[in-house]
C-alpha cells in the first residue's frame, strides 16, 4: 500500500507529461507547414525504431535513477506513438468543411484547433493518458526490479527488487512478500488496458464509424 503511492504517482506524472507533449507535437505536425510536420514525424520514427524498454534502462543507468529523472525519461520515450495518433486526429478534424471555411477567412490555425477542433481531438487524449500510465507502471517496475531504480523509495518494483536480492523466491515468504506487489502491478496494468480499450471504442470517431 505504501509503494502504491510511488508507482501510481509516477504513472500519473508520466501520463500527464506525455499527453501534453504528444498533444503539442501532434498538433504542430498536423497544422504546421510540411517541413515542420516532416521533421517532427521523422524524429518520432527514429524513437519508434528503438526498443522502448532497453532505451529506458540505458538512459536511467547513465542519467540517474531519481523519481523525477525516471519520469522525464519515460515522457521523452513514450510520446511518439500518441503524437502520431493525435496528428491523425488533427488532420481528420482539419478536413471538416467549417474549419476549411474558417481558414479561408484568415482565422488563426491554433485558435481554430483549440476552439473548433478540440471536440474531435479531445476524446483521443483520454485513451492516450490511460495507456501511457499503464506502460509507465510496467516499465518503472521493470527498472526497479533490475536494481536501476531508487532502492530507498518504496514502490512495487522496489519491493520485487528486495524480494530477489534476499532470495525470498526460495522460501515460503514469497506468498506475503512477492505476491502482493506482483498482483498489484498485474491488476493495475490489466485494469488500465481494459479502460483504455473501452474508452477508445466509445470516444474515437474513427472506431465508432467503423463499428457502425
Amino acid at each position: 500500500m505504501v509503494g502504491a503511492g510511488t508507482s501510481l504517482g509516477l504513472a500519473l506524472i508520466v501520463a500527464v507529461s506525455t499527453t501534453l507533449l504528444a498533444a503539442i507535437i501532434g498538433g504542430a505536425a498536423g497544422i504546421g507547414p510540411r517541413w515542420l510536420s516532416a521533421t517532427l514525424m521523422r524524429g518520432a520514427d527514429v524513437l519508434l525504431i528503438l526498443p522502448e524498454l532497453i532505451l529506458f534502462v540505458l538512459a536511467a543507468a547513465f542519467l540517474g535513477q531519481s523519481f523525477g529523472m525516471r519520469a522525464a525519461i519515460l515522457a521523452v520515450i513514450l510520446w511518439p506513438v500518441p503524437a502520431r495518433v493525435l496528428r491523425a486526429g488533427v488532420l481528420t478534424a482539419w478536413s471538416r468543411g467549417h474549419l476549411e471555411a474558417a481558414r479561408a477567412m484568415g482565422a488563426p490555425r491554433w485558435w481554430l484547433l483549440l476552439r473548433h477542433g478540440s471536440y474531435l481531438i479531445g476524446p483521443l487524449l483520454i485513451p492516450v493518458f490511460v495507456r501511457t500510465a499503464k506502460v509507465a507502471i510496467l516499465y518503472d517496475a521493470t527498472l526497479s526490479f533490475l536494481g536501476l531504480g531508487d532502492p530507498t523509495t518504496p514502490s512495487w518494483g522496489t519491493t520485487l527488487y528486495w524480494v530477489q536480492a534476499n532470495g525470498v523466491f526460495l522460501s515460503e515468504a514469497w506468498l506475503w512478500w512477492a505476491l502482493p506487489p506482483g498482483a498489484a502491478i498485474t491488476l493495475t496494468v490489466l485494469g488500465l488496458a481494459l479502460i483504455g480499450i473501452a474508452v477508445e471504442d466509445r470516444l474515437n470517431p474513427a472506431l465508432k464509424e467503423a463499428t457502425r
